[in-house]
This record gives structure tokens, sequence and C-alpha cells, in this order.
């Protein structure tokens, strides 16, 4: 007895599944990355004020008062934020702001690449029309030293004294030629930006640094999560894209004038560097903190500190050493202030303001 032939079901072949699975991929994705960055914004609301500089806003926050005021730049990629452990004991003896450049933490992005110059110039529209006066004690962490230093080549008097903490160093590919550094895509620009801008919208970057390592002892577990939020969310990532390459800023903190003559402490990592070959990172550490000295040296009134204990991040390891610094400091330029005058002007004020 016939039915009738028998029809052939059909096959998932694997250009079929790769065809569907794409774009099923991409909403998810695309999906995951907002409803996250969404939730972010409701546990970690803003720390700080939006401060207007021309058509865009910046977010800093400061408490405590006297003057000099200290501000704090973060390294590469780092909010404002990370500072936790340090700002609130230095408001205890003077003004303390820290602040997001633009597309970190709680600020509005920038366009273009953002180098040190850059950098400096927004930051001094922001402390002029956050009502912030100067002269500042600056304290810049690793590429954060370099638009320090350019701010106070740029403005230095409104510049009281700089700290640099385990700062990035413009002669490190010449002083320690195996130093390990990221190397320049080989493929064209707009292919890298193309690509890595997709891997944002995809999440793929977000998966890759929702873990930003152990969490600092001295650090809670809140804070850690706040900092990893920022760190990660889209802008904050394009921000990071911005400012990269470093060499970008190492050559215009190179041709920064005024080092020779700002009070300056440079902090020094004392842990050897985290490779398994132990020789090798101790030859690192040797060579990192000798280059870190020589930068220290550049000032008439520099001085290095090596902090025992503490890997780049001294702020998160070793709180105490960049507080310590920070109250030198302070207290050195509130002991400059109430000395008397030569010709009515101190030897800072002597420097004059570049032309522009």
């Amino acid at each position: 007895m016939s039915f009738g032939a028998h029809r052939r079901q059909p096959r998932w072949t694997f250009p079929k599944l790769i065809a569907c699975a794409v774009p099923v991929t991409l909403v998810i994705g695309a999906i995951y990355v907002r409803a996250s960055e969404w939730q972010d914004r409701r546990q970690f609301p803003q720390a700080g004020r939006s401060v207007d500089v021309g058509g865009r806003s910046l977010n800093i926050y400061c408490s405590g008062s006297g003057s000099p005021a200290v501000v704090f730049e973060s390294g590469y990629g780092f909010p404002g934020y990370s500072w936790i452990l340090v700002q609130p004991e230095v408001a205890k003896f003077t003004q303390a702001c820290w602040y997001d450049r633009a597309g970190n933490g709680w600020s509005e992005p920038a366009s273009g690449l953002r180098f040190s110059d850059s950098v400096a110039h927004d930051l001094h529209a922001l402390l002029r029309v956050a009502g912030i006066p100067g002269p500042y004690v600056l304290v810049g962490h690793s590429i954060g030293g370099f638009h320090v230093r350019v701010f106070n080549g740029l403005y230095p008097k409104d510049v009281a004294a700089l700290v640099l903490v385990d700062p990035s160093n413009e002669d490190i590919a010449t002083r320690i030629p195996d130093m390990p550094r990221s190397r320049p895509p080989s493929a064209p620009p707009a292919v890298v930006h193309a690509v890595d801008e997709a891997l944002r919208q995809l999440g793929v970057w977000r998966l890759l640094t929702r873990d930003l390592g152990p969490k600092p002892a001295l650090v809670s577990a809140a804070d850690w999560r706040a900092i990893s939020s920022l760190r990660r969310s889209i802008k904050a990532q394009r921000a990071a894209a911005q400012e990269a390459p470093e060499s970008g800023s190492a050559a215009i903190a190179r041709g920064a004038a005024g080092l020779d003559s700002v009070p300056l402490i440079v902090l020094t990592r004392g842990l050897r560097f985290p490779f398994s070959d132990s020789t090798y990172g101790n030859r690192l550490l040797a060579q990192w903190v000798a280059l870190s000295g020589d930068l220290a040296r550049r000032s008439m009134f520099g001085k290095q500190v090596v902090v025992a204990g503490s890997g780049h991040f001294v702020q998160l390891d070793q709180p105490g050493a960049v507080i310590a610094a920070v109250r030198e400091q302070v207290e050195r330029t509130r002991q400059a202030a109430t000395r008397p005058r030569c010709c009515g002007r101190s030897v800072r004020s002597r420097r004059s303001e570049p032309s522009r």
C-alpha cells in the first residue's frame, strides 16, 4: 500500500547555521552592552558635578578646603574615582579634587586624538570655570604624569608643585629597550578603528575588561566594582583609544618646559615587574627605578621616593606614600607663600607664560 513519496526534511547546513548565528549574535551582543550600561548607571550614580568647558561637560569632585588645591590626574583608561583611597585623606588638610578626562568616568566625550596638550587645556578650562583658584599641586599617575608635566609647561603660574606617581617616561624605549610594550597595529588605521568600534558595540571589550584583576587589599568591593564599571563603558573604551598611542603624549611631554624649576616628587614602584622570570623582573625594576630617578633630578627641587611593597598603582597599593608626598608639597607651598618675596616676586613667578 503506497502512501506517496516520503518528503525529505530540510537539512541545516553549516553555511545556513552561520547565516543565522551571526545576526543573532549581533543582536544579543548589542542588547547585552546596553542593558549592562543601563544597570551600571543605576548602580553607580554620578559622584561629582558636571562643568561645561565649551559645549561638553567634564566631571569634577572636590572636598576639603584650603590652599593650595590638589588636583589628581588618573592613569590610562582609569576614572578619577580611582583616587578613592587618597583624595578623602588629602581633603582633611586642603581642598582636594579628582576629575574625569573627556570620555572617562562621568565626563562627556570629545572628538579626535586626546594627547597631553588637549588634556592640559581641558583641565585648565575646567578649573577656571569650576572656580578653583591656583596655583595647584598636581598629582599625575602613569600617563597622567605626562599630562601634568605639560600643564606645568603651558600654565607655569598655575602650578605650585608636582607629584608624579610611577609616571610614564618618554625615554623608556631607548633606556629600557626590552621593556614589553604594545606594538602599533599593522592594519590601516581606518580598519583598526572600525574593528575596534564593532567589538565595543558587541560587548567583546566589555567582557574582556569585566575583571580588572584581583581587588587591591585596601579598596572596598563596592569601590572596585564602581571603578571597573566606569572603566569598561563604551565611551571610556573610546576615550582610551583616543589617548593611544602613548608616544603622542610622550613627544609633547618631552618638549614641555619648566620641569627644572618646579618642586617635584617622583614616587616609584618598589615591587619587581610581575614576570615568571624573577631575574628579568628584577632587572627591569632596577632600570625603571634609575629612569624615574633621572626624571626627578631634572628639577632643582626634585626627589625620588621608591615605595616598598607597591606595584604600578601606588595610590591603591600604598596610598599613604602618595598622601605623604602631597602633604609635603602642600606644606612646602604654604611655607613659600609666607616668605618675603625678592623684588616683589617669587622665584616661581619669574617664569613667563608661553606665547600662544
